[in-house]
C-alpha cells in the first residue's frame, strides 16, 4: 500500500443545530484529486477521528473522500450540557455532517460505539447508505470503559507524555497492539492541558446520566431491513451467541459477510494489514470479497 502521495487531512468545522443553539462539530477530510466515493468513519465512544487515521489514508489513496468526525464531547468538537449526550444528538450531528458532503449516498464505517450509530444512519429517509463496515459491535452491544480510565478522566491529567502514554497503552482498549500500531492511535487521544497532558474527551461523557444511555444497547433490531451491502469485523472470536445472530443476519440478504479473528489485539484499529485490506477490498468490489 503506497501512501507516499496521499494527501494530508484537512480540518473542517460544522455548525449543527441542536435544541440548546449552534455546536461546533470538528472532522478530518481525507480528499484525493478525483474522489468518486465517500466514506464516514465513526469512531468508538471514547475516541476520535483520529483513530480511522491509517486506514483514510489507505482509503484516499484508492479514490476515496474519507470523513472522519470528533463526535461532540470528543477531540476538537464542542463540549456539551450532559442532557444533550444523547442518540438525537448524534443523530443530527451526523446527519448535518452528510448533507454537507453534497452526497446523499455514503459508505459508512462504525466501530464499537461507532457502529451503532452507524446502524442508526442506515434508518435515516434523507440517506443512501450503500456499503457498510462494522467492527467490534456485540449483541447486545453495551458500553465498557476501564475503571482507571474513568479515574484519570476527572483528574489532573498526566506530568508527561511518556506517563500519558503508558496509561493507555494498559488499558483494554489497546491490549495485544504491538508499540507501531500503538503510539499513532494513543496520541490520537490525547491533548496537552495546564501542566501536562489530558484524555481527549470530555469527562461529563461518562457520567452516570451520559453513560447510561448507552448501558445495553438492543442491535438486531436495527439489521432488519437493512439496505446496505455489510462487512463485520471482529478482532478475535465470536461468542456463539453473536455468531449465530450474525450467520442469521448474513443469510437474510445477499451481499452480507463477516469475519472474526482478525488480530491479537482485543479490538478492531483498522491499523493491520489483514483490516485494511479487508475493508478496501469491500468497499471497492462489487460482490463481497472472499473471507
Amino acid at each position: 500500500m503506497n501512501m507516499s502521495s496521499t494527501p494530508m487531512p484537512d480540518r473542517r468545522r460544522l455548525a449543527v443545530p441542536l435544541a440548546a443553539g449552534f455546536a461546533e462539530l470538528s472532522y478530518l477530510v481525507y480528499e484525493p484529486q478525483k474522489a468518486t466515493r465517500t466514506v464516514i468513519c465513526i469512531p468508538d465512544f471514547l475516541g476520535n477521528g483520529a483513530d480511522f487515521s491509517r486506514l483514510a489514508v489507505v482509503l484516499s489513496g484508492h479514490g476515496f473522500r474519507v470523513v472522519c468526525p470528533d463526535m461532540p464531547g470528543r477531540g476538537a468538537s464542542a463540549y456539551l450540557d450532559v442532557a444533550d449526550y444523547n442518540p438525537h444528538t448524534y443523530m443530527v450531528a451526523l446527519l448535518a455532517l452528510a448533507q454537507s458532503l453534497g452526497t446523499t449516498r455514503l459508505m459508512v464505517i462504525g466501530k464499537g460505539w461507532g457502529g451503532v450509530l452507524a446502524l442508526g444512519l442506515t434508518r435515516l429517509q434523507e440517506l443512501t447508505v450503500s456499503k457498510l463496515v462494522l467492527a467490534d459491535v456485540g449483541f447486545p452491544w453495551r458500553l465498557a470503559v476501564d475503571d482507571a480510565v474513568r479515574e484519570a478522566a476527572g483528574g489532573a491529567g498526566f506530568a508527561t507524555l511518556a506517563d500519558a502514554r503508558r496509561f493507555l497503552v494498559d488499558t483494554t482498549e489497546f491490549a495485544g497492539l504491538t508499540p507501531q500500531r500503538a503510539l499513532p492511535l494513543i496520541d490520537g487521544r490525547l491533548r496537552q492541558v495546564d501542566g501536562g497532558y489530558g484524555l481527549d474527551f470530555d469527562p461529563a461523557l461518562l457520567s452516570p446520566e451520559a453513560a447510561a444511555r448507552f448501558a445495553n444497547v438492543r442491535i438486531t433490531p436495527l439489521f432488519e431491513g437493512l439496505g446496505a451491502q455489510l462487512l463485520y469485523l471482529a478482532a478475535g472470536n465470536l461468542p456463539q451467541r453473536d455468531r449465530a445472530r450474525l450467520r442469521t443476519i448474513a443469510a437474510a440478504a445477499p451481499n452480507r459477510s463477516y469475519a472474526e479473528n482478525l488480530s491479537r489485539a482485543s479490538r478492531v484499529h483498522f491499523t493491520s494489514s489483514h483490516e485494511l485490506l479487508l475493508t478496501l477490498g469491500f468497499l471497492m468490489s462489487r460482490s463481497l470479497p472472499a473471507l
